[in-house]
């Protein structure tokens, strides 16, 4: 059995970095996708670079031959980049064992030996389980050390563990926002989800290829307006992308200094490499947590 943690690099390899290091040890082999295009159809410039990795086996998937779409169909590249997992996936036995993230979520290394152990467990009780272990993250904005104060309701598509036997039969995609599996195994607190993670060189390049444009207001658009967002943790989205009866409840910042929590509420790798990530992290005179 192998085990193969699978990710879309988008435009951070910073990211990326973290992703592979705290998920070091505890799958066999990575795989990594990249598409030429934005989730609105434009054209980007591959970025992956293998020398940043060498001590990780990486099979690198660039993603070519994305097909055109039109405006209306905001969500088709997004479906098909994950769906095209299955080409790189090809040598896998039906209980080789995938991890499947996107780009901003990061799990945590204990949620997936967990994730992975109980995926296990099923599996000798019924060699052809349809279980998901999905893996519930935390939701962050903005800075490494930004969560927002609301974390319910974010429990559809993250990451999930499974089969490749199930990934085959049902799609990534699907797998990831509408199947559940039978059983359905959850594990809360299981990492970290970096949306909207600046310097606001980030956040604006992020405006620009958002999957759905319906949310975008002209005034987004602009250093000053994203800056502020950063340094308040306000919604970069103004609330417009909500869903009925819910309001904005806001965001928290957590001390990094403060071991007990930090140990908890950032990345391992990030910890032991804290210089590095600094400029991803907010200094404050006074923090929600810590």
């Amino acid at each position: 059995m192998t085990i193969y943690g699978c990710t879309i690099l988008y435009n951070r390899l910073d990211l990326l970095e973290i992703w592979l290091n705290e998920l070091k040890n505890s799958v066999d082999k990575f795989i990594i996708l990249e598409g030429n295009k934005t989730h609105t159809g434009g054209k980007r410039d591959l970025i992956f670079n293998p020398d940043m990795f060498k001590d990780f086996d990486i099979t690198y998937v660039p993603v070519t031959d994305i097909p055109e779409y039109s405006n209306e169909e905001f969500d088709r590249i997004e479906k098909y980049l994950n769906n095209y997992l299955l080409n790189s996936l090809k040598d896998c036995n039906n209980n080789d064992i995938i991890l499947f993230t996107h780009g901003d979520e990061i799990p945590r290394r204990s949620s997936v030996i967990e994730g992975i152990f109980h995926l296990n467990m099923e599996l000798k009780k019924n060699p052809y389980t349809e279980m998901i272990v999905r893996l519930r993250l935390m939701q962050q904005r903005y800075w490494l050390n930004c969560f927002l104060l609301q974390q319910k309701n974010f429990s559809d598509g993250g990451p999930f563990i499974t089969t490749y036997r199930v990934v085959k039969e049902v799609g990534v995609w699907r797998i990831k926002h509408i199947y559940k599996g039978s059983p359905e195994g959850i594990m809360e607190m299981a990492g970290w989800h970096y949306s909207w993670l600046g310097p606001k060189e980030y956040v604006l390049d992020k405006l620009y290829v958002n999957v759905d444009q319906n949310y975008n207001k002209p005034e987004m658009f602009n250093y000053d307006y994203i800056q502020n967002v950063l340094d308040t943790g306000g919604d970069i989205l103004q609330e417009s992308r909500l869903l009925p009866g819910h309001k904005w409840i806001g965001t928290g910042f957590f001390n990094p200094n403060n071991k007990i929590v930090s140990n908890y509420l950032l990345p391992k790798y990030v910890l032991d490499n804290y210089n590095k990530f600094k400029h991803l992290i907010k200094i404050k005179e006074n923090y929600e947590i810590g």
